[in-house]
């Protein structure tokens, strides 16, 4: 899907790849989320997953396994997050550096006409 590094991209690309990332991570935690959560509540009401034996083993481990992509999930979806925000801040700073330049061009070509 990404088939450039990340040092070859533009901030404002950079941007939107993380962009797309966390909300790839929310889809990923509401579903396994959801998952883990229907799974409890299968251990817990159905009565052939109540009596300890290998079948409440299994469900057990899904769920486990679910709860464990949702971590994953998480945490991808939060460093990704951060790195919109840092990504976010360099355009900003680029931007009021730029505009900086600019007019100090200006100022100089102000006092240059009076010289």
């Amino acid at each position: 899907m990404f088939n450039k590094a990340e040092q070859d991209l533009s901030l404002p690309d950079r941007q939107v790849r993380y962009s797309v990332a966390v909300r790839i991570g929310m889809v990923l935690l509401a579903f396994f989320s959801a998952a883990w959560y229907l799974l409890q509540w299968t251990l817990t009401t159905e009565p052939r997953f109540m009596v300890e034996g290998i079948t409440r083993q299994f469900v057990m481990l899904e769920a486990f396994a679910c709860a464990a992509v949702a971590g994953v999930a998480f945490v991808l979806m939060v460093a990704n997050g951060i790195g919109w925000v840092t990504t976010a801040i360099r355009m900003r700073r680029e931007q009021k550096g730029s505009a900086r330049t600019l007019a100090v061009k200006r100022s100089v070509q102000r006092v240059g006409a009076y010289v």
